[in-house]
């Protein structure tokens, strides 16, 4: 609902910055009326405009507001099981990531590495989450987390990382960002 609201906001703020008329259909029936309204035509005064150009700029400068409800015994358990399942080092790493993504709502960005490798993540920010996991004698790291940009220089491929989210990738470097 928010998302629909925010949308239609900056439609709205949009188009009385450029001066447009916005027409806003009525489409709510009264009783068994069988038809709908016609479109009402609704001019913006300059006041109107210039509160919706204000309100616009002030949405953009707020940041995101990130908040996940996250399980992390949830989130454990399940990577514990899949630790017992999983034939492969990268069917782990891989349903490793898709369990965090699908407890976080795939609302954050996801990584999974395996620690051993040469490897910076000094550079994040907004952290959900963190937990450390063994599999076939290997540690990995799992993070769900806002922002930031990680670094592998070890050897890359399933069997030692997997992430999921927003970003740009360059080899073995990964930023990721909000969405």
């Amino acid at each position: 609902m928010k998302k629909t609201r925010s949308k239609v906001m900056s439609t709205v703020a949009g188009a009385a910055i450029l001066g447009m008329t916005i027409a806003i259909p009525n489409y709510g029936a009264v009783g068994n009326v069988a038809k709908a309204e016609e479109p009402v035509q609704q001019e913006l005064t300059d006041e109107e405009k210039g509160q919706a150009l204000e309100q616009h700029v002030e949405a953009q400068a707020q940041p995101p507001n990130v908040n996940i409800d996250i399980d992390p015994v949830a989130i454990f358990d399940s990577i514990s099981e899949t630790i017992k399942t999983a034939d492969n080092r990268g069917g782990f790493v891989k349903a490793a990531r898709e369990t965090v993504s699908f407890h976080t709502d795939y609302s954050l960005n996801v990584m999974v590495l395996n620690l051993s490798n040469d490897y910076d993540e000094s550079s994040y920010s907004g952290v959900h989450y963190f937990d450390t996991f063994t599999y076939d004698g290997a540690i990995y790291g799992v993070w769900a987390f806002e922002e930031g940009t990680f670094v592998n220089n070890g050897d890359g491929g399933y069997d030692n990382w997997a992430f999921y989210g927003w970003f740009d990738r360059d080899g073995g470097t990964v930023e990721f960002r909000l969405p």
